[in-house]
């Protein structure tokens, strides 16, 4: 309720806000380039990396592998066309696991597993921008732009503060304490801003009943099939860790706006991917009431 709650203080406050576009700008680049990394450096730096096992890095990376590997034979056998398959490649697999999964996260099991969830997120970021991209490549069959490739891996804010906390904590360093503090306090406004600056977003959003049929083919991989490969993997495995019920919750995110970025940028059918995250988005919420109920079922 808190969650649905603070993202419809976004959206009543985008109503009456006349200058929508310009607040959600400053607000998203406050949250990409300042608070989002704060939390993410404030609660990795101190992250018991002995919890993350092999199965951790694994339920982290083979549902995501096995996704990718559908939708190529799915155009390989021409079930769907070039462009949509390099589409659904990306949409189907980059879950708004920051904005809206750290929130979730963070209501379920408290703020100590946001780190859990920031490295559940890296880890998928990786899987996304080396491998995603190779399949894309397969799909387009045209040579594999390194450029874009760094572009989006090397400038990931997530992925590189993720990186940096990791590599302190394994090297056992230690931060100054005034830089932890200052890290501490821009942290707090990370969660409620990101579930208001959802809100803004949502407001003025619509679907092209055109690309109806894309937009169910994409929500259908992203929030079905992608958990439902999770869990069955989770299920049969036998793991039942509180890291791994981490992971599950980020794989049961609707796709991200990063996801419209990159489809933009590789010339993919980007007006469907940003749909997509409105309707994920509105689909979510209903889930979202028994998230914890479907977690307890699986694992």
């Amino acid at each position: 309720m808190n969650i649905f709650l603070t993202m419809l203080c976004g959206y009543v406050f985008a109503y009456y806000d006349k200058e929508k576009k310009e607040t959600e700008n400053a607000l998203n680049k406050y949250l990409y380039y300042i608070a989002l990394p704060s939390i993410i450096i404030y609660k990795l730096q101190s992250i018991d990396i002995a919890k993350l096992n092999l199965s951790f890095f694994l339920i982290n990376s083979i549902p995501l592998i096995l996704i990718m590997l559908i939708v190529y034979f799915l155009w390989i056998f021409k079930v769907l066309k070039m462009n949509f398959a390099r589409t659904l490649i990306i949409s189907a697999t980059m879950g708004n696991t920051i904005y809206l999964g750290f929130p979730v996260v963070s209501s379920l099991f408290g703020d100590d597993f946001i780190a859990y969830a920031a490295m559940s997120a890296a880890i998928q970021n990786i899987v996304i921008f080396s491998l995603g991209f190779v399949f894309v490549n397969l799909i387009s069959e045209d040579e594999l732009n390194l450029k874009i490739f760094s572009k989006h891996i090397f400038k990931n804010i997530v992925f590189l503060s993720s990186l940096f906390s990791i590599l302190i904590s394994l090297f056992g360093l230690k931060l100054p304490n005034v830089f932890i503090s200052l890290m501490e306090l821009l942290s707090k406004t990370t969660i409620p801003l990101s579930l208001f600056l959802l809100g803004v977003a949502l407001y003025g959003s619509k679907i092209d009943m055109l690309k109806i049929k894309n937009i169910f083919v994409i929500s259908f991989f992203k929030m079905l099939l992608l958990p439902f490969l999770t869990g069955f993997i989770i299920y049969f495995a036998n793991l039942n860790s509180d890291t791994i019920k981490v992971s599950f919750i980020e794989y049961t995110m609707p796709v991200a706006v990063l996801a419209f970025v990159v489809s933009k940028e590789l010339e993919m059918e980007s007006e469907t991917v940003a749909q997509t995250i409105f309707f994920t988005t509105l689909l979510y919420f209903p889930i979202v009431l028994i998230i914890d109920k479907i977690v307890e079922i699986i694992i």
